[in-house]
C-alpha cells in the first residue's frame, strides 16, 4: 500500500473540516404549540466533541475578546454557576 501524498492529506483534512462545519450549522425548523416557528440546531453532542479535538488537533484557538459567541458564552456559564450558588476563583469553585 503506497502512502498519501500531502496534497491527498490535506484534501482529506478540508473535507473532514467542511462535513463537521455542514453538521454543525445545520438546522430544522420546528413549530411550537402557540404556533410560532423555531429553528433549532441539529448537532450532536458527539459531533460538537470531534470537532472540538478537531480544533484542539490543530492548534487552534481563539479568545473570548476576539469572539462574541466565546463572550456570550461565558456569559451563560456564568449566570449558570451563579444560580447554583458556585463562584468561580482562580479557576478553581468554592
Amino acid at each position: 500500500m503506497s502512502k498519501s501524498t500531502e496534497d491527498e492529506l490535506s484534501n482529506l483534512h478540508g473535507a473532514i473540516a467542511k462535513v463537521l462545519i455542514d453538521q454543525i450549522r445545520e438546522t430544522i425548523v420546528i413549530q411550537e404549540e402557540d404556533g410560532a416557528e423555531k429553528e433549532i440546531y441539529t448537532v450532536t453532542p458527539a459531533t460538537l466533541g470531534v470537532a472540538i479535538k478537531f480544533l484542539k488537533d490543530n492548534d487552534i484557538t481563539t479568545s473570548i475578546e476576539d469572539d462574541d459567541n466565546l463572550g456570550e458564552l461565558d456569559d451563560l456559564l456564568k449566570k449558570k454557576r451563579e444560580k447554583r450558588g458556585l463562584r468561580l476563583v482562580s479557576g478553581e469553585t468554592e
